[in-house]
């Protein structure tokens, strides 16, 4: 029996944002997917049941009346647990995405290491994570994919899967705004040509 190499499964907690484009990528793939999500499968645009069934994702497993936000850092922290590593997706800051860095880099909810540029350091020391080049996320449409910073960023996180031998691999991040989705979209373009065989 041959070992299986690279990425079998993407998890994510199922928010709008880099979790879905994360989620529907890997589908779209062939890879496995599932996560950890919020009671009642919540992300910022309500209750979203049919994540359960498009992604395997798991309704975390707590009491009714914890709030919102606890849930949120609670499926987090597990998604992080239970990968082998993490990408980023971040342009600037935003607490729940700066929460969950903070805990891959240490193990503690807090305020992530940042670069003075306000980048995301390649060392970690709990689990491994990639962060995406906030000025490719940020560029204009008709610029972004054929430039030099593009082919940059995906040789880099091609390079940190297979250093890292990433086999399950969470992705967060920004959360989608509701009159726009290129943030999303440009999560689903970037994943699709790192993780495609």
């Amino acid at each position: 029996m041959s070992e299986e190499k690279g990425v079998i499964k993407v998890i994510s907690g199922g928010q709008t944002g880099a979790d879905q484009a994360a989620l529907r990528c890997a589908r779209d793939l062939g890879l496995k997917t599932g996560g950890t999500a919020p009671r009642d499968f919540r992300t910022s645009t309500g209750k979203s049941p049919t994540l359960k069934w498009l992604y395997s994702l798991e309704e975390l497993d707590c009491p009714k009346d914890t709030p919102l936000p606890a849930q949120y850092a609670q499926r987090s922290i597990l998604n992080v647990r239970n990968s082998d590593g993490s990408f980023v997706f971040r342009i600037t800051r935003s607490p729940g995405t700066d929460h969950t860095l903070a805990y891959c880099q240490s193990k503690n909810w807090g305020t992530p290491k940042l670069g003075l540029d306000n980048s995301i350091p390649p060392t970690s020391s709990y689990k491994p994570v990639f962060g995406v080049h906030k000025d490719l996320l940020a560029m204009g449409n008709k610029e972004w994919k054929g430039s030099s910073l593009w082919k940059k960023e995906v040789a880099r996180a091609k390079q940190f899967l297979r250093e890292h031998n990433i086999h399950t691999l969470n992705v967060f991040g920004h959360r989608s705004r509701p009159d726009d989705n290129r943030f999303e979209q440009r999560v689903y373009t970037f994943l699709k040509e790192v993780l495609d065989k």
